[in-house]
């Protein structure tokens, strides 16, 4: 058992999380639920998760809920060195771009590449360790603290190292990226990376101009939705990422109308601005505010087929 505060509930897995007007969230990520509770339910909790039994209808209200189904484990344990059969290579803290709310601060300090001889150390241990499992393919993916497509040629020659070394094995390539690419670059990424291509992009162009400009202090929106269109008219697999700041989370709906109504995203990907980097002592997105707004986005998703994910993996 670990105390959690101000929380009434004491277990390591169930959570229950105060709000201002007396009432609660009960979150149970590993009963895969979450919703808004009183305090007498929050009360009356534990004992039903002990199974000394309550009133019918809280019963009858945990079991639909999902609370008192069982919990799955997310541990998975092993043993031995680690044998990954997909590498990413963050090639460089440069950046093409001066984001507001960058959480690397890219462009801030002296960059960073990463060599050839990284990067090939990186890709013959995947590739070996995809023999010795009888993997079918290996995993090379391009991210990083800055954008990885300023370092073009690694990029490419890296790409190009493991297709010689992989022998009768696939290479699967992806990259994340901010969409501020040439034409040439654009052709090589839709020829070479197979697995697709994260863009940043926030939607409105307004929104997006506000806080992803250039080195020079212009938009980059034109330049993104000029690559966006060339993926889609290539039948091209993208997804885009759109970061919400405070004063336009009210924005996100109509962004993400935009988005889905002009382009042909296989994925759509909505975060907050995280406190980090530049963005660090701005004012932050209010949580029932940013909910609300992505609720709608979602409502607006829908009609074109999509349903948005948030999820915390890429910070390009």
């Amino acid at each position: 058992m670990s105390d959690l505060g101000d929380s009434l509930i004491r277990t390591s897995d169930i959570f229950a999380i105060p709000l201002d007007d007396g009432a609660y969230v009960v979150y149970a990520p590993l009963h895969g639920v979450a919703f808004a509770a009183t305090k007498g339910l929050v009360s009356a909790i534990p004992d039903l998760l002990a199974g000394e039994g309550g009133e019918a209808s809280v019963v009858a209200f945990a079991r639909e809920a999902g609370l008192l189904r069982k919990p799955f484990s997310p541990v998975t344990r092993r043993r031995g060195d680690p044998d990954p059969t997909v590498v990413t290579l963050f090639l460089t803290t440069a950046c093409n771009l001066r984001c507001t709310y960058c959480y690397a601060s890219a462009g801030d300090s002296p960059a960073t590449y990463m060599t050839m001889d990284v990067a090939r150390q990186g890709i013959d241990f995947v590739i070996a360790n995809a023999r010795r499992k009888n993997a079918p393919f290996i995993g090379v993916n391009y991210h990083g603290g800055g954008e990885p497509s300023v370092h073009w040629n690694l990029m490419t020659e890296s790409l190009a190292y493991a297709h010689k070394q992989v022998g009768d094995l696939d290479v699967i390539a992806a990259s994340a990226g901010n969409g501020v690419f040439t034409d040439r670059q654009i052709d090589w990424m839709i020829a070479n990376l197979n697995g697709g291509v994260s863009l940043s992009f926030d939607g409105l162009p307004e929104a997006h101009d506000r806080h992803r400009l250039t080195v020079r202090g212009t938009g980059s929106s034109g330049r993104v939705m000029h690559t966006m269109r060339r993926f889609t008219d290539a039948n091209y697999p993208y997804a885009v990422r759109l970061t919400v700041t405070a004063e336009q989370i009210s924005l996100l709906p109509d962004s993400i109308e935009f988005v889905l109504s002009n382009f042909t995203p296989m994925r759509v990907q909505v975060e907050p601005a995280y406190q980090l980097g530049r963005h660090e002592g701005k004012p932050e997105a209010e949580t029932e505010d940013f909910i609300a707004a992505y609720r709608e986005a979602q409502c607006r998703a829908y009609r074109y087929g999509h349903e948005l994910i948030y999820r915390s993996e890429e910070h390009t």
